[in-house]
């Protein structure tokens, strides 16, 4: 049995294994608890895509968007000008409830780069779907599961500079987040993100903390590339407050390996470490977020050293 069937298997054994806890869990766990988890997308909650004070009880779903810009230089040797391009990238977010403890999440989006000298390069980015299960209680929520990235981030195979052009475009974009899910931004791969699980725990009505960590597994699908299979592990732990309904702020720290050597950047270093303050204001069924990506190491950071990268993050969504 070869790797990439092996990967295959694996994948479908882990939604085997999630219809199955769904199917056995007794009805009085299946009833509707007020969400108090800080997914990726999830609203009014803490996490890298905003942060608020609970979801209503009666919310199935949440849909999201968020868009990141960045400016970047790097200052030449007289008499050569300096180059810059400006770098945005956007995310769109799907979750839903499909029963009360299993949960499907959809992301998906773009990059697009305006370099000072040359066109403008835009790229779809890969397409992650994730299916969770679900535990919930009055003080925590966990979530546990797992998702596919579908090679729909492409980059021109026959020309070698349009190539590395196109794959810089998407590389950006995932140091604009820094590199935490990069499944979104490795073009020509087709990943699998196994396990994933995060928890959270409201430690009162105004403070929530929250752990996140999954694998992600890089099968190359390219025509000319014959990269190796590669591996990627991530972290994230957030704090928040939420000195009322309306308004939440607080703190994320990602950390992020991928054992790949095109993921190199700047520096020969696949560790990458970012801070992201966040704030948003919740509005009805509607909320409205902001947050900054620091990269703080190599090869992504310092953020805001020449040629390096940082990102200002504004979004939004609405529950339903």
């Amino acid at each position: 049995m070869n790797r990439r069937t092996s990967i295959h298997g694996a994948a479908i054994a882990l939604v085997a294994a999630s219809v199955g806890l769904v199917s056995s869990t007794p009805v009085e766990a299946q009833q509707w608890a007020p969400p108090q988890e800080s997914p990726t997308i999830r609203a009014r909650n803490t996490g890298r895509r905003g942060t608020g004070g609970g979801t209503p009880a009666d919310t199935r779903g949440t849909f999201i968007i968020d868009g990141a810009l960045s400016i970047w230089s790097v200052d030449g040797p007289e008499p050569v000008d300096d180059d810059g391009a400006v770098f945005f990238s956007t995310l769109f977010g799907f979750r839903y409830d499909i029963v009360p403890v299993f949960e499907l999440e959809v992301q998906g989006g773009f990059a697009l780069a305006s370099p000072d000298e040359g066109d403008t390069q835009v790229n779809l980015s890969n397409i992650l779907v994730g299916g969770f299960y679900v535990l919930r209680a009055a003080s925590w929520r966990l979530r546990i599961g797992g998702g596919i990235g579908l090679p729909t981030a492409q980059i021109d195979e026959d020309d070698l500079g349009e190539a590395a052009a196109e794959a810089g475009n998407l590389v950006v974009a995932g140091g604009q987040r820094g590199a935490f899910d990069f499944a979104l931004w490795f073009p020509e791969t087709l990943s699998f993100q196994l396990p994933s699980a995060r928890f959270v725990y409201y430690a009162n009505p105004q403070i929530s903390l929250m752990a996140e960590a999954a694998m992600s597994i890089f099968v190359d699908v390219s025509d000319d590339f014959d990269r190796d299979t590669e591996v990627g592990l991530q972290m994230a732990f957030d704090f928040g407050f939420h000195p009322s309904a309306a308004i939440s702020l607080g703190a994320r720290l990602n950390l992020v390996f991928v054992d790949h050597d095109d993921f190199v950047f700047i520096d020969d270093d696949t560790f990458q470490a970012s801070l992201e303050p966040h704030f948003r204001v919740n509005f009805g069924a509607g909320f409205f977020f902001t947050r900054l990506t620091i990269n703080l190491d190599e090869p992504f950071g310092f953020a805001f050293d020449d040629g390096r990268i940082w990102a200002i993050h504004l979004g939004g969504g609405a529950d339903f």
